[in-house]
């Protein structure tokens, strides 16, 4: 298997960047305590703001 870390964290900081300006709620199929999040920017960088569950939506 053949990885290209540094295209990974470029694509991840895209389409954080993407979510982010869009406002999009990404939602954790794997995580059993936070369904979903939205995003806020900080000085640290793209960071969750509020964890929810999808039925709050």
């Amino acid at each position: 298997m053949i990885c290209f870390p540094l295209t990974t964290l470029n694509e991840k900081k895209s389409f954080l960047n993407e979510a982010l300006e869009g406002d999009y709620t990404l939602f954790f199929e794997h995580d059993p305590v936070y369904e979903c999040c939205n995003l806020k920017e900080t000085e640290r960088g793209i960071r969750p703001n509020n964890f929810f569950r999808l039925d709050e939506l």
